[in-house]
């Protein structure tokens, strides 16, 4: 799950209960009667497990879903997350899960809807958009801290996927922050 997921207007109409749960929950907090809260809380559950159900039909991934239990493949995702800065390659993931490279690849692809190189960078770059937003690390230092020996080639990759490079993605990042305040 992404650390924020905003649901845009035309989504929220492919959801015809959410309004009227939010109207729900509104109406229960504000009137503080005996067993709001529980009503409240409840409510909440629902709402939570229905939007987490919505972003995964949103972005077909079931298969991803399998994925993540898959015994072999929710391992090597699992080691992707913990250690995005090892240098994976198909061959030791795939020893690392105890498959055949060639059939790894394959399963990954097909479970995933990614190439392992493709879902690896991907991984990184999130990881690395984090970083440039929350913390004072230098672009050397986010580079190495995702897998990059070198900050140029890391550079080239961030700007291929986000249009900018780190840095100036940084600043627009901090000046549309900035804008928010005012």
């Amino acid at each position: 799950m992404p650390p924020i997921l905003v649901l845009r207007s035309d989504e929220i109409s492919e959801l015809p209960w959410l309004k009227t749960t939010f109207e729900h929950l509104s109406l229960e907090y504000d009137s503080q009667t005996p067993g709001a809260m529980v009503v409240v809380n409840k409510l909440t559950e629902v709402v939570l497990v229905e939007l987490i159900r919505f972003h995964i039909n949103k972005l077909d991934s079931h298969n991803f879903v399998a994925a993540l239990f898959d015994k072999q493949i929710g391992n090597a995702l699992k080691l992707i997350h913990q250690q995005p800065a090892t240098h994976w390659t198909l061959d030791l993931l795939a020893s690392e899960v105890a498959m055949s490279r060639a059939t790894f690849a394959r399963r990954f692809k097909d479970m995933v809807g990614h190439p392992m190189f493709q879902y690896l960078t991907s991984v990184r770059m999130h990881i690395a958009s984090d970083l440039l937003r929350n913390s004072q690390k230098s672009v050397a230092d986010i580079a190495e801290s995702v897998g990059y020996d070198s900050d140029m080639a890391f550079a080239k990759v961030f700007k291929e996927l986000n249009g900018a490079t780190p840095i100036t993605w940084r600043k627009q990042y901090i000046a549309s922050f900035k804008n928010i305040d005012k």
